[in-house]
């Protein structure tokens, strides 16, 4: 909401050129504000790739590995789509060195998060008890993740604010 409000003050009192640069900062800040949902979904992805493979290890038909190995398949390309998006970010979007410093650090956890299913999801098969010993330290750089991306998503907005301001102050002159 907060974002929202900004863009329409901000645009209703700026030339185009002014509005385009507001609205890249606001873009940003969007997608941002998108992040914890992104990862809240690859921790629920982890834990449905879990609940399956228990089920297999319990002999429900309905569950087979094939279809175990492809949710594994998805949660990983999942992870290496958001790092690419926080790259993307990173390299395109942000606005100050803070944020990209920031940024890294949450792409540092990400790969550390990475790291882990990886140990969880090949040890599954063949040790499940010793998979799931894994599963807090998953949670702990779960976390770390949503507990960085918190102040990105307020730097962003700052940043953005910031801008509109400037491009404002610009304008008047």
């Amino acid at each position: 909401i907060i974002i929202s409000v900004l863009a329409v003050i901000a645009l209703t009192q700026n030339s185009n050129d002014n509005r385009i640069e507001i609205l890249k900062g606001v873009s940003t800040a969007l997608t941002v504000n998108e992040m914890p949902g992104e990862i809240e979904k690859l921790n629920t992805k982890m834990y449905q790739v879990l609940t399956n493979q228990a089920s297999l290890n319990a002999g429900n038909d309905s569950m087979d590995s094939v279809k175990v190995q492809k949710q594994i398949e998805d949660l990983k390309q999942s992870i290496v789509v958001l790092i690419d998006r926080f790259e993307d970010i990173k390299q395109n979007k942000a606005r100050s060195e803070v944020v990209r410093n920031q940024i890294q650090e949450i792409q540092d956890q990400l790969n550390i998060y990475q790291e882990i299913v990886d140990v969880i999801t090949s040890m599954m098969e063949i040790d499940f008890t010793s998979a799931v010993s894994f599963v807090p330290r998953f949670e702990k750089a779960y976390s770390e993740i949503i507990g960085k991306v918190i102040p990105v998503i307020d730097s962003v907005v700052k940043d953005a604010k910031n801008n509109a301001e400037e491009q404002s102050k610009k304008n008047t002159k």
